[in-house]
């Protein structure tokens, strides 16, 4: 049985290694205060992505 290429890890130039090829990249929450400060809830949503593996 193969696996997946999703499952596989992923080197990226500047050195990084993404575990699979599914991953968060960069974008809007909307958990952010209106002068750009993040809400505490910002912090609890990256916390339990993180946790997650």
């Amino acid at each position: 049985m193969s696996i997946s290429p999703l499952n596989q890890p992923l080197s990226l130039p500047c050195g990084g290694i993404i575990k699979n090829r599914i991953f968060k990249s960069a974008m809007s929450e909307g958990l952010g205060e209106k002068g750009g400060s993040p809400k505490p809830a910002l912090s609890t949503l990256y916390r339990t992505w993180a946790e997650g593996g």
